[in-house]
């Protein structure tokens, strides 16, 4: 008697959100850079760096600028995009346009810019997410925050 293998089923569904989730908790606990690179090389091969960065960027984007009002927090970080660096300016870009203006906006930014950007924007922008908003293990301090970015973001201007 001869066994056939059983059809492949459809492909399993890929949870981006339980992985970013898993993957802070780590990054968090660790602060390894080799987990940040892991997360972002992990939504590169899936397709999915763009819905990886939403994650990020509706928490951090919508954090309160103190002193400032909502006017005004716009208007700094669109200033603070205007920097030499084109993956700062690039991570405040997509601040500025997803606040004032939302996803679609954030998007378009996210798409009209060098792929060669996305990568280090995204590492720079999950070093932010993982000191600022955390994970249930607590946050990145900012010796952690420094090394990762060290390692981690390209200087690009």
């Amino acid at each position: 008697m001869t066994s056939t293998p059983e059809p492949a089923g459809p492909p399993q569904a890929f949870d981006v959100e339980a992985l970013f989730d898993a993957a802070v908790e780590d990054i968090v606990r660790t602060a390894d850079p080799q987990a940040c690179a892991a997360l972002v090389d992990t939504l590169v091969e899936r397709g999915a760096l763009w819905e990886g960065m939403l994650l990020m960027l509706g928490p951090t984007a919508s954090r309160r600028v103190f002193g400032l009002g909502e006017e005004q927090a716009v208007k700094k970080l669109a200033a603070l995009a205007d920097t030499p660096d084109k993956v700062t300016a690039l991570t405040y870009r997509l601040w500025e346009q997803f606040r004032s203006r939302g996803s679609a906006a954030a998007r378009d930014v996210w798409d009209a810019a060098p792929a060669e950007l996305h990568r280090g924007t995204a590492l720079q922008l999950l070093v932010v997410y993982a000191a600022a908003i955390g994970a249930d293990a607590g946050r990145l301090g900012p010796r952690e925050v420094v090394r990762l970015t060290r390692a981690l973001v390209p200087v690009t201007w």
